[in-house]
């Protein structure tokens, strides 16, 4: 029967047919991208190891970040204290209970005494995060 087969328009030789048992698409349709929101908290929750005290701690990459951004904060750095000031405002509960224009300070924040946020002042004389700091921080 393949001695009689013609060759030609819509009809290639047997050698060049689909073979059983292959796919025609061997490599199959491209995998959808990834959108920033995805690639960047696959990022984040990738883990590194820190050193603190002394003992080896393992945590992921955004804390180690936020950790970070919060050392050189305590250092003086203003630019990275008003990024955490931020930060804790974004995250402060909405439905905390207190007057407006106070700060619910919550985490490292929360460890600092009055006195403590009153020798900061100097530094927040006239930015927006006096404003929401409002009576909690008097930034005089």
């Amino acid at each position: 029967m393949t001695g009689d087969y013609k060759v030609g328009y819509k009809k290639p030789p047997p050698s060049h047919r689909f073979q059983p048992g292959k796919s025609g698409n061997p490599k199959g349709r491209p995998k959808k991208s990834k959108n920033l929101g995805a690639l960047l908290a696959g990022i984040l929750g990738e883990t590194v190891t820190l050193r603190e005290d002394g003992a080896m701690r393992t945590v992921s990459k955004g804390e180690a970040m936020l950790l970070a951004q919060t050392h050189k904060a305590m250092k003086g750095d203003t630019r990275a204290f008003e990024v955490i000031l931020k930060l804790e405002a974004k995250t402060a509960s909405s439905s905390a209970s207190g007057p407006t224009g106070v700060l619910v300070v919550s985490g490292v924040l929360a460890n600092w005494s009055s006195s403590d946020l009153r020798n900061w002042a100097p530094f927040w004389r006239g930015r927006s995060a006096c404003r929401l700091m409002g009576r909690a921080f008097p930034c005089g």
